[in-house]
């Protein structure tokens, strides 16, 4: 049986964290907000520095798109947002993922 794609969700959500923390030797703190009221999975920073955190949103797809005529395939991860919850902010990011 697959796996859901809530589960592909958090086990995203866990590696990103991991390989963030692994891959700054430890410099990056990675914490998931309690409610995702605001869209965010997980909120980063820069251990002992609080002031400029980062805001997370992760999306995974466990397929890659191979279009005609291409050698290169795509990655597509399909999400609907409602325009008034669409957040612009240069501290939000989109990390999108193959898994």
């Amino acid at each position: 049986m697959p796996i859901t794609s809530v589960q592909q969700g958090v086990i995203g959500q866990f590696l990103a964290a991991v390989l963030m923390m692994l891959g700054s030797d430890g410099l990056l703190e990675v914490a998931a907000p309690m409610s995702d009221d605001e869209r965010r999975d997980q909120e980063i920073h820069i251990r002992g520095l609080f002031g400029l955190g980062l805001a997370l949103q992760v999306k995974t797809s466990t397929f890659l798109h191979l279009p005609k005529r291409s050698v290169h395939p795509l990655l597509k991860v399909h999400f609907s947002v409602q325009a008034e919850r669409l957040i612009d902010h240069p501290l939000f990011w989109y990390l999108f993922a193959y898994l």
